[in-house]
């Protein structure tokens, strides 16, 4: 009888401890999820921006380093020779010998470019075989003398964006 007894009021016990009712999981459930849709919203946008930066530094970014690869070339070269305002050629130390490089302006599919042709070994003979793309969609390209011995190099990129057309201008004064 004793077992009976402390059964019976073991029982009484449970029936009075409160729980949470199947309206309060749903309650929970339903909010943590609305706040996981938002924060993984939060950082899906926030990766697209980082990409659309990346993008937009990029072609800023080839700018410079054609003008200092052309800046590069003009200091390892032994002869310079600027044909006119958007063409230089040199001869230069480019693939362990040195030989004849020409950079210039070009138009391909309605864009302007910045070429690279490959010449001779020879000093005395240029020799210069097809245009190599080494900048797509510029603007300008110009060498001028400033100075004797001082040539600057400027270059100048465009972009299109959403907000209109970005324009920018790198320049490098190179002695020769």
């Amino acid at each position: 009888m004793n077992f009976s007894a402390c059964s019976i009021a073991k029982s009484a016990d449970f029936s009075n401890e409160a729980g949470f009712s199947l309206l309060e999981m749903m309650l929970v459930i339903t909010i943590s999820s609305l706040l996981a849709a938002v924060f993984l919203q939060l950082l899906v946008d926030i990766y697209q921006q980082n990409d659309f930066f990346s993008l937009n530094n990029a072609w800023q970014l080839d700018a410079y380093l054609a003008v200092d690869f052309i800046a590069d070339q003009i200091k390892s070269s032994k002869k310079v020779e600027i044909i006119d305002q958007h063409q230089l050629d040199i001869f230069s130390y480019y693939n362990e010998e040195y030989q004849w490089l020409k950079f210039n302006v070009y138009q391909s599919n309605g864009n302007k470019n910045l070429g690279r042709s490959i010449g001779g070994s020879d000093l005395n003979y240029k020799d210069f075989g097809r245009n190599l793309s080494l900048f797509d969609g510029i603007d300008d390209l110009s060498f001028e003398i400033v100075k004797p011995g001082l040539l600057k190099i400027s270059l100048t990129v465009k972009e299109k964006m959403k907000s209109g057309i970005k324009k920018l201008t790198v320049s490098r004064l190179i002695k020769i």
